[in-house]
């Protein structure tokens, strides 16, 4: 995070001349519609490859969008010049498979067959609420509350064999499983800042407390068996659980940048 204020204050120095122009005003007005983004897997990319604070080789990742981390996008809509609706959405999706070969039951020339295990994650947050600013030149505090909407299935996994359950392979293994689907319900207050590089280009942060109540519909998992000549299947279910949590958060770290028009 050092890194992402250290690129801030070094860009915030850079407009400050340009920006702090009283006579030009370039936060928004009401009956604009704003557009944001994570800026922080921007700066990541920017900075692995130019390696402004690092000694070594840039790396050969292709992409600034990584899957496995939730991307946030907001929106926002300004109802008068100093308040405004606000949507923001997380979304994060993985799925990977893993596979190896096993020699083949009966065979007596080295056959392999293949095994493989799917995993996969799902994670949706959704946040809606209100926004007020304060302040008229071009850095702005802002404030407001969201209400919290949240969605997540991880540890989903399905397995495929390349040996048949037979009598030379009576074994016991699992088909499926998954840890549950998670429901979460909360909402938060929120203070920031926004700083504006240009008319309709800003970067804001934030700092927020709020309470999130969980729900977990309970693990599962499907399991097979050989005995006396049939498969069996087997579905074994765990109890729920729920969860309460009050805390601060900082949106994970993210800056957004933000887009006005």
């Amino acid at each position: 995070m050092k890194k992402y204020f250290i690129l801030l204050l070094v860009g915030g120095s850079f407009f400050s001349a340009y920006s702090q122009d009283a006579s030009v005003e370039r936060f928004q007005k009401a009956g604009d519609y704003g557009i944001g983004i994570d800026a922080v897997p921007v700066v990541d990319f920017v900075l692995d490859k130019t390696r402004i604070f690092s000694n070594s080789a840039p790396s050969s990742a292709g992409s600034m969008i990584k899957f496995y981390n939730p991307l946030t996008v907001s929106g926002k809509y300004m109802i008068s010049d100093n308040t405004a609706y606000r949507g923001l959405l997380s979304l994060s999706y993985t799925s990977e498979t893993e596979k190896n070969f096993v020699p083949k039951i009966g065979s007596n020339s080295g056959e392999k067959v293949e095994n493989s295990e799917r995993s996969s994650d799902l994670i949706v947050y959704i946040q809606a609420g209100k926004q007020f600013y304060r302040g008229k030149r071009n850095l702005r505090a802002f404030y407001g509350y969201d209400g919290i909407l949240g969605i997540t299935r991880e540890g989903v996994k399905n397995f495929s064999y390349g040996n048949d359950l037979s009598d030379d392979n009576a074994a016991s293994r699992v088909v499926s499983s998954n840890k549950g689907t998670e429901i979460s319900l909360g909402a938060r207050v929120y203070i920031g800042a926004e700083y504006y590089l240009f008319k309709n280009l800003s970067l804001s942060a934030e700092l927020g407390y709020g309470l999130l109540y969980m729900m977990n519909g309970g693990a599962s998992s499907k399991s097979e068996q050989f005995s006396n000549g049939d498969v069996l299947s087997k579905t074994t279910e765990q109890a729920g659980s729920n969860a309460f949590s009050l805390d601060t958060d900082e949106m994970n770290s993210k800056i957004m940048l933000n887009f006005y028009f």
